[in-house]
């Protein structure tokens, strides 16, 4: 998606991961003028501080626990859907030919 952004750390297991400075981050994403922010569900005690300090009204916050959630978000179409073509489309097996001898 256009106008999107995150920030967070990911473990090879798919976990969304806390991190810093998320002030900066925000203020960051709103003067480049992006609308919605993916952020770690760890991070949400950080992010209502900022906001506490920080106008933020045209941001959505998002926040996940997994990058699969991550990826319904951020995509526009979901990889988890197999595409009803690729799924239907069959491929006939391949015949041997073998040459005769003379």
């Amino acid at each position: 998606k256009p106008n999107l952004a995150m920030t967070g750390e990911i473990t090879l297991r798919g976990r969304v991961l806390a991190v810093g400075g998320l002030k900066d981050k925000l203020l960051a994403a709103k003067q480049y003028m992006i609308k919605e922010v993916i952020v770690s569900q760890e991070n949400k005690e950080d992010i209502e501080e900022v906001l506490k300090e920080v106008d933020l009204k045209d941001l959505t916050i998002h926040y996940v626990h997994t990058m699969d959630e991550v990826l319904q978000l951020a995509l526009v179409k979901s990889p988890f859907v197999s595409s009803s073509k690729s799924a239907k489309k069959k491929v006939a097996p391949k015949k041997s030919v073998t040459k005769k001898k003379k």
